[in-house]
């Protein structure tokens, strides 16, 4: 498993970029991988959904990098302190400090899973494969599709992380592309149901505008391919008319 994101449950920060931390369980009790600067191991006891392990042993080559060094700290401190796990579609996450806070992984076997959907030929398609992305925890993925990104990654991530997983996606393909100025627009009336951290569900309503160039082939040496130019989403009642709210979504 491949560490995505760890601390404070709805807080929490990706991994520095550039470093992979680990996680591999054996059948002997022993547990380890690496740290992002070191290999790592320890004992483990699992019984139901109680995890805890023991004192970790490590190698000691230091990083260049000092925040890959406070990284692999904060790593080795969660471990020793964990409490309980969930696993789940190929995601773990671990609690620690007293559940307040989270290591969360995911699978990194060389397969990619069916969920990870990316197809970018349509402006429904970029959305699903958008929230395909956050659902993964693939934060970085994610935030590529927008054309102009909305504020740094760290801060996006954050944002992201706030929902464990959006479960339900319904849109309404959009009406008619327009184009302007050499581009195609698309807007994708929109309505996700989605899990949040504390567990409890919620709704939000809004408008995704898409766009692509509409250069011809000459004067575009590659492929293009949709991607978000702006969105306005927003909490709604759970009880909401769904039609009523995908019917009103683009028109504000």
């Amino acid at each position: 498993m491949g560490l995505k994101s760890l601390g404070a449950v709805g807080g929490e920060s990706p991994v520095v970029a550039g470093t992979t931390i680990t996680l591999k369980f054996g059948d002997d009790g022993r547990a380890g991988g690496s740290s992002g600067c070191n290999s790592y191991g320890s004992d483990y006891k699992a019984m139901a959904d109680k995890l805890s392990f023991g004192r970790i042993i490590s190698t000691k080559r230091a990083c260049t990098d000092e925040r890959a060094n406070q990284q692999e700290h904060r790593f080795f401190q969660a471990l020793e302190s964990a409490v309980r796990f969930e696993l789940a579609d190929g995601r773990l996450t671990i609690f620690y400090d007293g559940g307040r806070s989270e290591l969360n992984f995911v699978n990194d076997s060389s397969s990619k899973p069916a969920e990870q959907y990316e197809n970018l030929d349509s402006p429904v398609a970029l959305l699903a494969s958008f929230y395909s992305a956050v659902n993964a925890k693939e934060y970085e993925r994610s935030y590529r599709y927008w054309e102009t990104p909305p504020g740094k990654l760290e801060d996006f991530a954050r944002g992201a992380m706030r929902i464990r997983r959006a479960f339900q996606l319904i849109v309404e393909p959009p009406l008619r592309v327009e184009g302007a100025a050499g581009s195609l627009y698309a807007e994708v009336p929109t309505v996700i149901v989605a899990r949040h951290r504390d567990g409890g569900e919620r709704f939000f309503a809004g408008c995704y505008v898409m766009r692509k160039s509409n250069l011809s082939p000459t004067d575009v040496p590659k492929v293009e391919v949709w991607r978000i130019y702006k969105a306005s989403m927003s909490p709604v009642a759970a009880d909401a008319s769904i039609p009523k709210l995908l019917a009103e979504a683009c028109r504000k």
